[in-house]
């Protein structure tokens, strides 16, 4: 997981190249501080992608992609990541370089934008904390657009880690 944490970091520090448009996607986080801070929980959940047979991946709340450039590094190969309405020119680029399909989505008004039975994974890392609203529509769009026997890996922040 060590060579995958260290990639992700090589290409967060690559896209830096653009100032301009780097300081419009970052304004408001430092991008490398917080993936430095978070890279034991990356590097478990790449670990856990490990274990499950992921042909078709799906990460819900994707904002800097961490998680898909980490399933990319892995090899799974068909990638798709939603999010609000956060996707800018410069997710978008590191969308295209992976071949991952972003998407906008709204999960309290909208439903997931994907077939049923698409994916063998979803990945709901670190977002079921910023529902304000009962996230029960959630599960159901997740357990419709999983397909039967896929698996969906939750986390959320441990209050004594941060």
């Amino acid at each position: 997981m060590i060579k995958i944490i260290k990639k992700i970091i090589e290409e967060i520090d690559s896209e830096k190249q653009n100032e301009k448009e780097y300081f419009l996607f970052h304004q408001h986080k430092n991008e490398k501080e917080y993936f430095l801070f978070h890279k034991h929980r990356f590097a478990h959940i790449f670990s856990l992608l490990q274990k499950y047979n992921n042909k078709y991946l799906l990460d819900i709340g994707s904002f800097c992609l961490h998680g898909l450039l980490g399933a990319y590094y892995l090899g799974i190969k068909n990638l798709c990541g939603i999010d609000l309405d956060i996707f800018n020119s410069f997710t978008k680029k590191r969308a295209n370089k992976i071949n991952a399909i972003i998407k906008n989505c709204n999960l309290e008004k909208e439903n997931i934008p994907f077939y049923n039975s698409s994916f063998d994974t979803v990945l709901l890392t670190e977002t079921l904390e910023h529902f304000n609203f009962h996230p029960k529509k959630v599960f159901e769009e997740i357990s419709r657009v999983l397909k039967p026997n896929g698996v969906i890996i939750i986390t959320t922040p441990n209050l004594l880690r941060l």
